[in-house]
Formats: structure tokens, sequence, C-alpha cells
């Protein structure tokens, strides 16, 4: 008990990796520092009032859990109005440099800040944004590591899940590396950001390709003061919002379906259903895994331990899109090693079947698009649109060299993608073979990887 500043009796505290952890902290302590020497702050939003109805209206990206994994992508966050947190006190702000820790369930996820925003209760930050950039991105890498998630498992209180105090994070070990080290950890990760903007920069070309041949770039409807629709209308579309009959979306419906083709049209809806009491472990994808580029993450899960709504199996080639808050462009393609993945309920998994993935992926994502989506949503908490709605959405024909373009742009995005999470997890484990062997086999490491 009196190894455990929080006496501890159970036995997962003192389980062997964890005791071996603890020796090789504590036996190199020219290798580690604290938050308080470092002069690094630990804090977290406290309580504040539901925020739910601010969502999406205004510019301040709001950090929740589903954002924090390696990178924040704030394409993908959720806005508030700025001055929300003045009025909140409670309700925190972090900038850009800043490290976010997930404090419940899935608590080894560690994200870096490169925009300001407000933080949800759910995450613990640390104001690492007043330190150099090395010193940043050198914590940042040791932070991913699985001897820092090992840290900080064992930290977290052992209740229904698992749960992290800013006390006890705050007193976990910090990795201080030489002046060489941090220099090489740094030009790596800024290498890796570099090609995560290629990844960014090509979805946007492949946007900006559809929106042109579609004729929508610069497009601007009649917007008039005032319009009417009937009684037969509203009560067949069981709408009674003024937004649903507005001329704006009547005319861009009546120019995509020139040509009568849907998305049903050119995909089927894949219900191949998962059930957990049939399979073994299987590797999960839940909407807070998708990025800003359209690809999508995954999380090894025991089968007793499968969630509620892991619904349907997904396989190469699919497309999957939220049904959720659609506004937030939440749509990704399957990739070959996920073949066989299994996907949350709130994704509709669609199997392109006379269109290339790449083409459907780009114009399900497209804001217009999108909003359109949004607009079929029923419920105001939590929007989410039937699947009958998103087969039903009109698919305008694309000529074939801007179908080639579009895949083009999305395949080198992937490959830049791939390339950014490469270089992103060399610098995790160049800390670690620092810590476990020496320096100068990490910074060789380092060397590899950037020369590969």
């Amino acid at each position: 008990m009196r190894s455990a500043s929080t006496q501890r009796l159970d036995p997962e505290y003192f389980q062997k990796s964890y005791i071996r952890d603890e020796e090789l902290t504590n036996s190199n302590p020219s290798m580690f520092s604290s938050a308080s020497k470092m002069n690094i702050s630990v804090d977290a939003s406290a309580f504040y009032p539901s925020i739910e109805e601010y969502y999406d209206s205004g510019d301040l990206p709001f950090y929740r859990v589903g954002d924090v994994d390696g990178i924040i992508d704030e394409q993908r966050a959720l806005t508030i109005p700025a001055e929300l947190c003045a009025r909140f006190p409670t309700l925190k702000k972090v900038q850009a440099g800043d490290i976010l820790f997930t404090k419940g369930g899935a608590i080894d996820r560690t994200g870096l800040v490169k925009s300001t925003g407000a933080v949800s209760r759910d995450l613990i930050f640390l104001n690492t944004s007043r330190l150099a950039e090395k010193e940043q991105l050198t914590l940042f890498a040791y932070f991913r590591s699985k001897l820092f998630k090992r840290l900080l498992t064992r930290s977290s209180s052992q209740t229904a899940q698992p749960h992290l105090t800013i006390t006890l994070v705050r007193d976990l070990p910090f990795f201080v590396g030489s002046s060489a080290l941090k220099d090489a950890v740094a030009a790596s990760t800024a290498s890796a950001y570099r090609y995560l903007d290629v990844s960014l920069s090509e979805a946007a070309k492949a946007e900006q390709c559809m929106m042109a041949a579609l004729g929508i770039a610069d497009w601007l409807p009649n917007q008039p003061l005032t319009y009417t629709a009937s009684s037969l209308e509203a009560f067949q579309s069981a709408r009674l919002d003024a937004q649903f009959f507005s001329p704006r979306i009547q005319q861009l419906l009546d120019h995509l379906s020139d040509g009568g083709r849907t998305v049903g049209t050119v995909a089927a809806s894949r219900r191949e259903k998962f059930d957990p009491l049939k399979h073994g472990d299987f590797h999960y994808i839940e909407i807070g895994d998708l990025d800003g580029t359209g690809m999508a993450g995954s999380r090894e899960v025991a089968a007793a331990d499968a969630p509620s709504r892991a619904t349907w199996f997904v396989r190469p080639g699919d497309i999957i899109t939220s049904t959720v808050r659609p506004i937030r462009r939440l749509s990704a393609q399957i990739a070959p090693e996920q073949n066989g993945h299994v996907c949350s309920s709130g994704f509709v998994v669609l199997e392109p079947n006379s269109v290339k993935a790449e083409l459907l992926l780009t114009y399900l994502r497209l804001p217009v698009i999108c909003e359109l989506m949004d607009l079929f949503a029923s419920a105001s908490m939590y929007p989410a649109i039937s699947e009958t709605d998103i087969l039903n959405l009109p698919f305008p024909l694309i000529d074939a060299a801007t179908e080639r373009a579009i895949v083009a742009a999305i395949k080198g995005g992937r490959v830049a993608r791939a390339r950014f999470r490469a270089l992103l997890d060399a610098t995790e484990r160049a800390v670690e073979i620092a810590i476990g062997d020496s320096e100068a086999a990490a910074l060789a490491y380092l060397d590899n990887m950037e020369a590969a």
C-alpha cells in the first residue's frame, strides 16, 4: 500500500508489467521529470450546464473524446459560440501546442492541439503550449508510447470503468530527452504533419473538382424573401420547418436530379449483421474513428465487451456514412486491411456497384450534400437521417475524366495519410527505444524511417 499513492489493494495495480515500469522509471531519474518541475499545469473543464443546444452554432471548436486520437481533427469537431467560455468559466479553453488525454473509458487516447478550442469535461489537458515546440512534440511522442499508456492505465481509478484524475496524471513521470533527440523527434513530427497537410489538400482537390463538374462551385440560387408551400406538401413530407421548403433547396435538388440517378442507384446497402455471440474479438469502427479525409480508424474489442451498437460488417471499398449529425461530413472508405471489421449502427454501409468508391465518398462529403442530408434529419438534440433518405439522395452523372481525377486525388491523399501515421508512430517508437535501449539507437531508428 505504501507504494501506491492512492493506497491501492487491487491486484490489477500490481501487475508484473506495472512493477517493471515502476522499476524502470525509478532507476533512471535523469531520464524522467514531473509536471511541476517542467512548469506544466494539468487541468480540465469542471461542471458546466448542458450546451448541446449550441452545437454547430459558433466558430470555436469544441473538443470531445471522439476528436482525440493522436491528431485532433478540427474539421470533424463540433463548434460552439466562443462567448460560452466567458459565460461558463469552468468551460476551459486549450491553445495550439497543448496536449489532451481522454479522461474516461478509452483513457489512453492522446491528442496534440493545433487550434484554439474549448474542451469537454471528459478530457484532461496539459498547458504544454508554453514550452518550446521540440519539447511539446517530444512529450507528445512519449505520451503516445506503450510505457506511458500503461502508466496512465495503472493510475486510473478502477470502478465501473477506468477514470483519470488531474492529481494522478500530474504525479506521473514525464520523459526528458537530450536536445539531439528532441530535435530529431520534432523534425520527424513536422515531416509527418506535412504529409497530413498533403492528405487534406488532396481531399479538398477532389471536392473542388466534383463541385466544378456539377456546376455548383459558385452556385448562387435565387433566395426570395418569402416563399410558401402547400399543406399537402407539408403533410406528405411530415415537415413544418420553413427551411425544408426553401426554394434554394428545391433548386439544388432539381439541379442534382438531372439524370434520374440516386445514391441507391449506384450503391447497395450492405446489411451484413454482426453477432458477438457467434464471432470472436473484432475491430470496431465508431463515429469518433472517422477523420477529416474520409478514412476510418478502429480499435480491437473483445467479443465479451462488444458495444450494443456494434452492428454491421464492412468490406474493402464500402463507404460508411454517419446517420447522426450528417452535417459533420462523417463518411469514410473501408481500406483493404479493414475487411471484416465491424461498424456502429450509427452508420449506413454502402457497397458501390456502378461508380468508383472514391467518387461516392467525395460526393457524400461535399458540404452541400451534407447540408441536404442534415435537412432530412429528424430530431433536434441528435438529428439523424434514415437509410431510406440517404439512398434516395440524387446522384448526378459524372464524366469519366472528372471521375479519374477524383479517384487519383483520393488515392494520393490516402498514401500521404499512411505516411503521416507511419512517421508519427515512429516518433513514439523512438522514445520507447531511447528509454529501453539508448538515445543513439533511437536516433538511428528515426534516420532510417526518414530515409524509407
